[in-house]
């Protein structure tokens, strides 16, 4: 599957929705949603704690590149109010 686009974008829920389809809709969808069902926390706690199911099925995947570093927006003065908040031991900090 191609990578996520960037929450924030025009495509992203989308993309997300056809994405969430095709795993759905995947071979496999059903019967591992049949053997999650069927476990109950300690069965679960029990079947993963074995060795004999801890390992990896299939080959190896490399994940795909992470998107883009999305900075969070804040203003131009904002580190220096927070900073000026702290030092005062101000718990509220208005920007």
């Amino acid at each position: 599957m191609p990578p996520m686009t960037d929450p924030s974008g025009p495509t992203f829920e989308a993309q997300a929705h056809r994405q969430s389809a095709a795993v759905a809709a995947s071979d496999m969808a059903a019967d591992d949603q049949t053997f999650v069902d069927a476990l109950g926390s300690d069965e679960e706690h029990e079947f993963y704690g074995r060795p004999e199911n801890q390992v990896p099925q299939g080959p190896p995947r490399r994940r795909e590149q992470a998107t883009d570093l999305v900075l969070p927006r804040s203003s131009p003065n904002e580190p220096e109010q927070v900073s000026a908040a702290a030092e005062s031991g101000d718990r509220a900090c208005d920007p």
